[in-house]
């Protein structure tokens, strides 16, 4: 399983490895040297089936499930390292069913289009697009909720 994510126009993306998904949604302990992690909120889909090159307005044949996330990073660490941080990437435990989060976010599927372009999509990844937010800085003792998404630093 692979997560890709976008920014906010679907143009650039990178990717995280699945080891950074923490599907409880728990709380996050800060690793030792880091003094806080930066939260961005995120609109997502889940890859039904496998992608190559697949045009914008085929995009809804590939997916059926749609919702809401926070990833977590850190500027503390070269970018690789610091967007591949061990259960940093919470998913909402209740997921829509449907395309209502892409329809609302026009650019998600931009992005499917533009990651399947370069990359062989497969059954279970998940592609986020980054939502527009004013970055902060989380540190030990600090909350964050978005959405159905509550989590502590701890």
């Amino acid at each position: 399983m692979n997560i890709f994510v976008s920014d906010r126009t679907g143009a650039n993306w990178f990717l995280r490895p699945d080891a950074t998904l923490n599907k409880d949604c728990s709380d996050y302990w800060l690793p030792d040297g880091l003094d806080y992690v930066i939260p961005v909120p995120f609109a997502y889909i889940r890859i039904d089936k496998n992608a190559k090159s697949v045009a914008t307005r085929f995009a809804r044949r590939y997916y059926s499930t749609s919702g809401y996330g926070v990833y977590l990073y850190t500027d503390q660490l070269p970018f690789c390292m610091g967007q591949s941080l061990d259960f940093s990437t919470l998913v909402s435990p209740s997921s829509s069913t449907g395309d209502s989060t892409a329809n609302s976010i026009p650019a998600l599927e931009q992005a499917f289009s533009n990651i399947s372009s370069l990359c062989s999509l497969k059954s279970g990844d998940l592609v986020c697009i980054a939502l527009e937010n004013e970055p902060h800085r989380l540190s030990k003792g600090e909350s964050y909720s978005f959405m159905d998404i509550k989590f502590s630093i701890k």
